[in-house]
């Protein structure tokens, strides 16, 4: 359908009105300037006047009409299963520019021309440009979803017999086309009819033949149980006990079944009625057991016997003993072997757990080696300690020196040794390597041989040997006296000495000598002893023997203090003076002694200083020192005069004393004046006088004290009494005179006498200050002072500062104000809600969040302060709006997450209850489990917690393998070996995989057709989640023997049968031949008595129980040829 909605609009101006307007050239003309209702095309404008005169033309105007689309091609994809809705319609469409597109006949549009996610139902295709314009339909598209089947029964039957697979399960289902399934869709069949079945638990499925519409059977499991069988219920082992020795156990325990069972650990191949394997040796043994009538076996767990290992001893290394006589050798023996070691050196008598021998002599020594349970000794190789070889000594030749004072003495050792000895005649202390000593003097020599390594230290059995000179003197003894005093020569030595003959001796090395043995008269100095025989040889020095003087005290400094005062006994003597020992100090010329330097509590006088050792030696006199007393000043007389008239000060106190220097006081010594006693301008008053030397010693009362001076008659002040003002800024201080005698009418001031009043000395109306009090007489005279009173006016308190702390949380009342304030005239009151109410503390606490007006007062009430308004804050609680998770996507996978969204200004987030928290509001990798979540301001303020609480993130649930059993290949090149593994848990129908996840399958756990190799069994959910890896399972399918040669050897002569065959086969197994093809199989491979006439021979090899037959054919044996005599011709 074609629109015809266009509209042109002319706009003119001049001419003659009303104007007249066409679009078609000049075809027709209306008065109005709007065309409306036009399809597209092109228009010529025309304008004229009213009547059609001064046509104005315009150029061409074109409406372009839109262009409707085209839809060329809808595609439908119908939902690919029951219950799915992933149906989908493509819509291929053409147009001038961009299309909307809609499946519900233009309800709904949207710009993709794909519409996915649909289920089954018909569609009404529309198809518009991107204004709204040219809608476009197609013929309705009809989406088909797949036809749900109905399971509609389900009939088992058990096998009919242990080990007889013919169990059977029907289904009956109702639907168009369908297929059957008894392992939960692990493999399917178009029947319902399932035969052949071993006992177990098979789970029924149906769905339609295109995969579409799976159904589970609603009582699944379907359990088909077959007659009883064995049950191996543990398996026992013992490995064999030492190497080379087969006595491993195995015990199979086992119930149920048929009785008597019988017992297999060879996987089948033979059986005993004794569930006991003794004489095992090592290997892998397959346990299985079955009932007495052969029937049922039953494969019981692989049991492994390991066959004792034997250490291998790597090295042995040793050291010998390090010297003669010790036992200090080693050997170390590495070796390796399965688990600890012990060792011996001795061939296996005895055993140590360390491979490290040590204090071992020399000696021959047998190493072996065992594990360190006894078992599996190895016998090593012998190992020879060696000793160092010691040097003997066989004689020792000696000459003493020829004369008294001549090293000429010569010792000779004689050894039994090799080339490296060394040689010592000090006992070890020097050593060289040749045997003779010379130059030696007399003394005692102890000799001693060794190895020139140092090892096997001998000494000679004639030590020591000495070598003896002629005799010199000998000193036994040298005594000494020191000089008595200071300045004394007064010393002497002695000197004891032994010789042969007459001696002389000498005090100064040798220099002079005399005959007799003592020396006196000698000074302080040092002395060197010596005697000589009477020709002066042979000299034997002595020691050097010191004659000490006598050392004098030396006085550095004597210090006095005098008596301080007249009277005082406290003048003191300091003696400083240094000597070689303890000093005696006395200030008596000697009389008497002290061993402290300083003297006290000493009178005026002269004292002689002296100092001297504490033996009483060496006195040192200083000379005479002298300390000196105050001299008492004496008042010999006192005059005073009075003032001469009331309020006038001339009274004089004049004093006469005698002394040096004097200085007077009238007021007891309160003050002094060396005014020569004379005071003058005295008032009226009582005087005390006093004198003393200038230095302030010897003070001296006046006896006849105290001194009166009597002035004319003054009034009297009595009392003043006073109120300060109440309040700040108000003057209703008062002051009260009270006064008496005087003459006539008093007048009072209390500025210091700059007014006066005759007001009975009443004063009101005053404001805070200091007030100088005076009365006098009326006639101006006597004026009397009183102390200053001051007036105290209440002091108005500044406050200097008020500190706030907001509110630390939410639902918390612990804001704090605290105003600090100074000044007042008293203790302060504080008022924060503008004076309402006071407190003597400076801090308010407990408080909300509102405003406050802040106050300071004194104690009494009087001068309020009025400070500023403060406010209190408290924070803000943020609002948990939602929480959002999502599962983790698989088994110990932390992948989980929580997103929490609040309002707030500053938050952070805590999904463990505010154990920890952070500022991102999404938490990832998070595992299973319950999550406390919290929300708080950044300032660690109003944490709240989630309404719903805990969120829980749950995984899913992972499956457990129970067992997995397993039947080898029964023959070479036949895939016929099983595994099945039983699992339980997880969710869904499970994943079954081989190959430790590489593929999967849901076949209940059955795997068949399998070939020898090595299998990593594991499960998984139905979803691939929570892969769980079990054992590694071994198929060990029969090895087939590989025929390395044949060797055929023909008939030795014509009409022999002693033609062979020898058949070279490699193989781990018992095998046996046939040269016939297989007709007939032997136990030896070698084959005898043969001819030709067999040729060619098929050989074969197979493994004793007729598995892996392996062939060659074509071995030919070849007869010697007859030879035929075709003519004999004799002549």
């Amino acid at each position: 359908m074609w629109i015809s909605n266009g509209t042109i609009t002319i706009t003119a101006a001049g001419g003659t009105a009303p104007l007249q307007y066409s679009i078609d050239g000049g075809v027709t003309f209306q008065a109005s300037n709007t065309f409306t209702g036009l399809a597209g095309g092109t228009y010529n404008v025309i304008v004229t006047n009213a009547n059609g005169s001064c046509p104005v033309t315009y150029p061409t105007v074109t409406l372009v009409a839109p262009v409707a689309p085209v839809i060329s091609a809808v595609v439908g994809t119908n939902p690919s299963d029951c219950g799915v809705f992933n149906g989908a319609i493509q819509i291929t469409a053409s147009g001038t520019g961009a299309l909307q597109y809609s499946i519900n006949g233009g309800m709904t549009w949207q710009q993709g021309d794909m519409f996915s996610g649909l289920p089954g139902g018909t569609y009404n295709i529309s198809v518009r440009n991107i204004n709204g314009t040219c809608v476009v339909t197609y013929p309705a598209v009809t989406l088909t979803a797949p036809v749900l089947p109905v399971i509609n029964n389900v009939v088992s039957a058990n096998p009919t017999g242990c080990g007889t697979n013919d169990g059977t399960i029907t289904v009956t289902a109702t639907g168009a086309s369908i297929e059957y399934s008894i392992n939960g869709g692990f493999t399917w069949q178009a029947t319902g009819n399932f035969t052949g079945l071993n006992s177990g638990t098979y789970f029924i499925a149906v769905r339609n033949t295109d995969g579409t519409c799976s159904v589970m059977y609603n009582n699944n499991p379907v359990i088909i149980t077959a007659p009883n069988s064995a049950s191996i219920t543990d398996v026992q082992h013992t490995q064999p006990t030492n190497c080379g020795v087969d006595d491993g156990t195995i015990t199979i325990v086992a119930n149920g079944g048929t009785a008597p069972l019988q017992y297999s650990i060879d996987g089948g191949l033979n059986f005993q009625a004794s569930n006991t394997f003794t004489g095992l040796g090592g290997g892998t043994y397959q346990t299985v057991v079955r009932n007495s009538d052969n029937s049922c076996p039953v494969n019981g767990q692989s049991v492994t016997l390991i066959d004792r290992t034997p250490a291998t001893i790597a090295n042995v290394s040793s050291t010998n003993p390090t010297d003669c006589g010790l036992t200090d050798g080693t050997i170390t023996i590495t070796a390796a072997g399965v688990g600890s070691l012990e060792y011996s050196i001795d061939g296996g008598n005895n055993w140590q757990a360390a491979n490290i021998f040590l204090n071992v002599p020399a000696g021959f020594y047998t190493i072996a080696v065992r594990n360190i349970d006894g078992t599996c000794e190895v016998i090593g190789s012998t190992v020879i300690i060696t000793a160092p070889f010691p040097a003997v000594i066989t004689g020792v030749v000696f000459t003493d020196p020829s004369n008294c004072g001549v090293n000429d003495g010569t010792i000779t050792v004689t050894a039994s040794s090799g080339p490296n000895t060394e040689y010592s005649i000090d006992g070890g202390i020097n050593w060289q390597t040749s045997p003779n000593f010379t130059g030696l003097g007399a003394g005692v020599f102890n000799v001693f041989v060794r190895n020139n390594d140092g090892s096997c230290l001998f000494a000679s059995a004639n030590n020591p040997i000495i070598l003896t000179a002629p005799n010199g003197p000998t000193i036994t003894n040298v005594a000494s006296t020191n000089p008595t005093d200071c300045n004394f020569s007064d010393g002497s030595i002695t000197i004891t000495a032994n010789g042969a003959g007459g001696l002389q001796y000498s005090i100064d090395g040798g220099t002079t000598w005399q005959l007799t043995n003592t020396f006196t008269g000698l000074a302080g100095g040092s002395y060197q002893i010596t005697v000589a025989n009477d020709d002066t040889t042979c000299l034997t020095t002595g020691p050097v023997r010191v004659i000490e003087d006598k050392v004098a005290p030396v006085i550095s400094l004597v210090t006095t203090s005098n008596p301080t005062d007249c009277g005082v006994v406290d003048g003191t003597i300091s003696i400083f003076a240094a000597g070689s020992g303890a000093l005696q100090y006395s200030i008596n010329g000697g009389t008497s002694w002290s061993q402290t330097n300083q003297f006290s509590n000493l009178p005026a006088g002269t004292y002689a200083v002296i100092v001297r050792n504490i033996d009483g030696t060496c006195d040192v006199a200083y000379g005479n020192v002298t300390l000196t007393a105050p001299e008492l000043p004496t008042i010999t007389t006192v005059v005073a005069a009075d003032p001469s008239n009331c309020g006038v000060n001339n009274g004089t106190i004049t004093v006469t004393a005698t002394g040096t220097s004097i200085e007077y006081s009238i007021d007891g010594g309160i003050t002094w004046f060396s005014n020569g006693g004379n005071f003058t301008g005295l008032a009226s008053g009582t005087y005390n006088v006093a004198v003393r030397n200038t230095d302030g010693t010897c003070e001296v009362l006046y006896i006849n004290n105290s001194i009166v001076l009597n002035a004319p008659n003054a009034p009297s002040i009595t009392s003043v009494t006073q109120t300060n003002p109440t309040n700040c800024g108000v003057t209703d201080g008062t002051i009260t005179i009270t006064a008496q005698g005087g003459i006539a009418t008093l007048e009072y001031s209390i500025d210091g006498g700059t007014t006066w009043f005759a007001n009975n000395g009443n004063f009101t109306g005053l404001a805070g200050g200091t007030f100088n009090i005076r009365v006098r007489n009326a006639d101006d005279s006597c004026p009397v002072t009183y102390p200053t009173i001051t007036l105290t006016a209440p002091t108005q308190p500044t406050i200097t500062n008020v500190a706030v702390t907001n509110i630390t949380n939410c639902g918390v009342t612990d804001g704090t104000i605290n105003i600090t304030a100074m000044g007042g005239s008293t203790s302060l009151e504080y008022s924060i809600d503008g004076g309402t109410t006071w407190q003597p503390s400076n801090i308010f606490i407990g408080l909300t969040a509102k405003s406050y007006t802040i106050a300071v007062r004194n104690v009494g009430g009087t001068c309020v302060t009025m400070g500023n308004a403060v406010i209190i804050t408290a924070p803000v609680a943020p609002v948990i709006t939602s929480v959002l998770s999502t599962d983790p996507s698989d088994c110990s996978i932390n992948d989980g997450t929580i997103t929490v969204n609040a309002t707030g200004a500053s938050l952070e987030y805590s999904i463990n209850g505010g154990l920890t928290w952070q500022n991102s509001n999404v938490f990832t990798g998070l595992p299973s489990g319950n999550y406390f979540i919290t929300v708080r301001n950044t300032s660690g303020t109003c944490a709240i917690t989630y309404i719903n609480n805990p969120v829980q993130l749950t995984a899913p649930a992972a499956p457990v393998i129970t067992s997995a059993n397993f039947t080898n290949p029964t023959n070479c090149g036949i895939n016929d070996g099983t595994i099945t593994v039983t699992a339980q848990g997880g969710v869904g129908t499970l994943q079954y995989s081989i190959d430790n996840g590489a593929t999967w399958t849901q076949n209940g756990g059955t795997f068949t057709g399998l070939a020898s190799g090595t299998y990593t069994v594991a499960i998984a959910n139905a979803d691939s989640s929570c892969k769980v890896s079990g054992q590694i399972i071994n198929l060990d399918g029969p090895d087939a023997p590989i025929i390395t040669n044949i060797v055929a050897t023909n008939p030795t002569d014509c009409g022999n049968t002693d033609g062979t065959i020898t058949v070279f086969v490699n193989s781990t197994n018992a095998v046996e031949y046939t040269i016939d093809g297989g007709a007939n199989w032997v136990s030896s491979n070698i084959f005898i008595g043969l001819t030709g006439a067999g040729s060619p021979y098929t050989i074969g090899v197979r493994n004793v129980d007729g598995t892996c037959e392996v062939t060659q054919t074509g071995i030919i044996i070849t007869d010697p040829v007859q030879p035929t005599i075709t003519n004999v011709t004799s002549t």
